[in-house]
């Protein structure tokens, strides 16, 4: 079995002395009296010694190490020295079907047929694994040919759902330290399977999606089209309305995770969309910030000054616009939460939140709608004259609607008698009234001339009464 000096000297076969790698582990710190999680930046000779007496000393947690090297006590890209391999890194646990597998089976079933390359290392992570192809003293002047092929290699393995880990980043990643455990699963990392591999980058090239000679006349072409102009952007016109709106929502949804004790986790991104969207509007730089630290202060714990001012800070303002779904996305907006929200509400929401107004809109004071009015007005009629005792084709007739529209009308009135009941009321009730008011009239207790034209009107509201 490979131990963890060879396995990190065989990853590391073209350092030298100005080369520097990283080692992060938990340390005891005398300032602050307790552990924490600490990334030295060391002198590679002097890192890997280092992680091999920690690993020899016994029970070492969670102890990462680099993958490349670096030309100063630095972890970060911009001082990348050497590429020394390619690092796949495979979260297969989170897939249902491979979850019960164990790292030397998930690797022999189904990763390993679908690696383009023979690996140099394959090692169990604890829960995990990694697959790693190691080449000797790459330049980092092919850093740019390093990510491509990287980038394609991660995507041919997402295709075959082995839970590739995509949101690595390439070349500062670090991977756990064979030897030492993982504090979660409480299990050693262990090598698997080592080859003696010796490859080169440029033996990667037939993952990339397309050959030299493709890039090169992709690029002759591009060369011959025509230039567009340049077009000067405009200032932009403050929108005053809109980024306020915003900003109204973006204080609400912070009231409503305070309320379910959700503090942290979204600060940062809800601080940047409100800086962004405000300097986007028209608002000058102070005036932006000057929001986004009055919206910090609504978090139950709030970040610091220099820290609003630097996580909030627009990379490029107006390249890119933010949408209302992408903002929802990135702040993982609920549909609960957005029914508190005016403007950050997807399309179907809004779209149902428009019609429910639409329709509220055409109300009267009744509750009901020009349609639903004439509707009622409609079976109150069929109503009283079912009370005369006329049959249903008759009605039909006076009311010039179809046989089977009052007989609907007459259903709905029989399951719902308390809506017309008050009709029916009135209607007795008038009808009385008027009756004996013609009583009164024609027996003379009512003194008061009537003229011929009017008793025969008289005559006639009686008959119909009658009927």
């Amino acid at each position: 079995m490979l131990d963890t000096k060879n396995y990190l000297e065989k990853i590391h076969a073209g350092y030298d002395k100005v080369c520097y790698s990283s080692l992060l582990m938990n340390q005891y710190s005398v300032e602050q009296e307790e552990m924490i999680f600490t990334d030295n930046v060391s002198k590679t000779q002097r890192y890997i010694d280092t992680a091999t007496e920690i690993v020899e000393h016994g029970q070492a947690y969670d102890v990462y190490h680099s993958l490349n090297s670096f030309w100063k006590a630095r972890r970060i890209e911009s001082a990348v020295w050497h590429l020394t391999a390619i690092a796949l890194d495979y979260d297969y646990y989170k897939i249902e079907e491979y979850k019960e597998l164990t790292p030397e089976e998930m690797y022999t079933q189904n990763i390993k047929p679908t690696l383009p390359f023979t690996p140099t290392f394959v090692v169990n992570s604890g829960r995990g694994l990694y697959v790693l192809f190691c080449f000797a003293n790459c330049s980092k002047k092919r850093l740019p040919l390093y990510k491509s092929i990287y980038t394609s290699m991660l995507k041919q393995q997402e295709a075959f759902r082995t839970g590739v880990d995509s949101k690595v980043s390439l070349t500062t990643q670090v991977i756990r330290v064979p030897g030492s455990f993982n504090s979660k699963s409480n299990t050693q990392v262990t090598i698997i399977e080592h080859n003696d591999t010796a490859y080169e980058l440029t033996d990667f090239v037939s993952v990339l999606p397309y050959s030299r000679e493709q890039v090169k006349a992709y690029k002759e072409n591009k060369a011959k089209e025509p230039v567009a102009p340049k077009v000067l952007k405009k200032a932009p016109i403050k929108n005053s309305n809109t980024a306020m709106v915003l900003y109204d929502d973006l204080r609400t949804l912070i009231r409503l995770r305070n309320k379910s004790g959700m503090n942290e986790g979204y600060r940062e991104q809800i601080l940047f969309v409100c800086r962004y969207e405000l300097e986007r509007s028209g608002y000058s730089k102070a005036e932006a910030l000057n929001y986004a630290s009055a919206l910090n202060q609504y978090f139950n714990n709030p970040l610091t000054k220099y820290e609003v001012e630097n996580v909030s800070k627009p990379a490029q303002i107006f390249n890119f616009h933010l949408s209302i779904d992408k903002i929802i996305s990135k702040l993982s907006i609920t549909s609960e939460e957005q029914n508190y929200l005016n403007y950050l509400q997807n399309k179907e929401m809004k779209y149902n939140n428009k019609l429910k107004n639409k329709r509220n809109n055409r109300r009267d004071i009744t509750g009901k709608t020009d349609k639903q009015k004439e509707i009622f007005e409609r079976r109150k009629k069929v109503c009283i004259l079912k009370y005369k005792g006329m049959s249903n084709t008759k009605i039909a007739q006076k009311l010039k609607a179809s046989k089977q529209l009052i007989h609907s009308d007459l259903i709905y009135i029989n399951s719902n008698k308390w809506e017309f009941s008050e009709v029916l009321r009135r209607y007795i009730r008038g009808k009385k009234a008027l009756n004996n008011r013609i009583n009164n009239i024609e027996q003379g207790q009512i003194k008061k001339k009537i003229a011929p034209k009017y008793k025969s009107k008289l005559k006639l509201r009686r008959q119909l009464l009658i009927e």
